[in-house]
């Protein structure tokens, strides 16, 4: 994500970055960001609807 910071990362390539091996559920995509939320400051990951995901400074 940080070396596409500023632009849309798609929901398939997070597939094929973190699930390479396996199918990516919506749920585990989910718990996923909702970890990584957790774990970096508030309002950073921003969800583009039926897109992906894209990271702010």
């Amino acid at each position: 994500m940080y070396e596409k910071k500023g632009s849309i990362l798609k929901y398939e390539e997070i597939e094929f970055e973190l699930w390479s091996d396996k199918e990516m559920t919506s749920h585990a995509l989910k718990s996923f960001i909702k970890e990584l939320r957790n774990k970096i400051p508030i309002n950073i990951i921003k969800n583009v609807p039926q897109e992906g995901y894209t990271l702010h400074k």
